[in-house]
């Protein structure tokens, strides 16, 4: 490489340093996008230019923002080290935290393996972080599916008042060199189920989580080639209505995957019995996907 390509290259990493210092931190979508009154729970913020974030706030009284925390990146493992991780990992899911020792072999190059600092610390993490870590090693990102404005995330934990006021609300976060424009966050008097946490496909499928008390807010989001499910006990006569919300967004063109989305109603009359309630759709490039629907079979 010649020094003119050198000395062209280096500006332009000079430029785009400068640019990323100087940007508003952008939030593209939070996950779950709504919380229960009297509730604390840890969202998923992803957007870009989120380095320097420490706090944040949302709109109407009751609703505080109390810790915030960066997502590492996490680089692509080396053969090694990803056997070595994932080994950890399966210990973890069977109860297990202790980390296991280093690998002894050369041909493992320990010393060439990459770091991140969750990594370093998989026995410490709760279910949710090792869920992220899991994620990032298993499924490797589809280029067409990929956006330079949702490349980074947020760990945001969210403290919710017994008598705020139900509603949508407006989501900020803030860092010294500005604040992102508004995300709508739902404050909600009812509860709500999560969908189950990811897992590699060799451990055993997570069970789908059982909604017992209506009306309940279902949290899920939808990956490309995800299925959400979640089992409704229905009682023969009575009828249940099944809603879905898309958050309102601005024209971008990055795509906010999160939310149990469209603006569809689905009313069923059930006979006794137990049933699975399931989203399903798929997302490429970065087209608005189509309506999801909740459906009874």
């Amino acid at each position: 490489m010649g020094a003119r390509m050198k000395k062209a290259i280096l500006i332009l990493l000079a430029a785009a340093a400068a640019y990323a210092q100087g940007a508003d931190p952008y939030v593209g979508y939070i996950y779950p996008c709504g919380i229960q009154a009297g509730t604390t729970n840890r969202l998923v913020v992803g957007g870009q230019f989120l380095w320097g974030v420490r706090t944040g706030a949302v709109s109407g009284g009751g609703v505080k923002i109390i810790d915030v925390e960066l997502v590492p990146g996490f680089p692509p493992p080396t053969g090694s080290q990803f056997r070595y991780l994932a080994k950890w990992l399966d210990a973890i899911a069977k109860g297990d935290r202790t980390e296991p020792p280093l690998p002894t072999d050369p041909n493992a190059r320990v010393d060439e393996w990459r770091s991140n600092r969750w990594w370093r610390v998989l026995g410490t993490l709760d279910e949710q972080k090792l869920s992220i870590v899991a994620r990032a090693m298993y499924i490797r990102p589809n280029a067409l599916q990929m956006s330079p404005s949702l490349n980074q995330r947020l760990l945001v934990t969210v403290a919710v008042d017994a008598n705020a006021a139900p509603g949508a609300r407006e989501f900020r976060v803030f860092a010294p060199n500005g604040m992102s424009a508004p995300r709508p966050l739902l404050v909600t008097s009812a509860p709500h189920e999560e969908e189950a946490r990811w897992a590699p496909s060799h451990r055993p499928l997570p069970p789908a989580p059982a909604v017992t008390n209506l009306p309940c807010v279902l949290d899920g989001q939808i990956m490309p080639g995800q299925t959400d499910t979640w089992t409704l006990h229905l009682q023969k006569g009575r009828t249940v209505t099944l809603r879905s919300r898309w958050p309102s967004r601005t024209t971008t063109s990055t795509i906010p995957t999160p939310y149990s989305c469209s603006r569809r109603r689905r009313t069923a009359t059930t006979s006794s019995r137990s049933t699975t309630c399931s989203t399903a759709d798929a997302m490429t490039s970065s087209t608005p996907s189509p309506s999801r629907r909740a459906r009874i079979p």
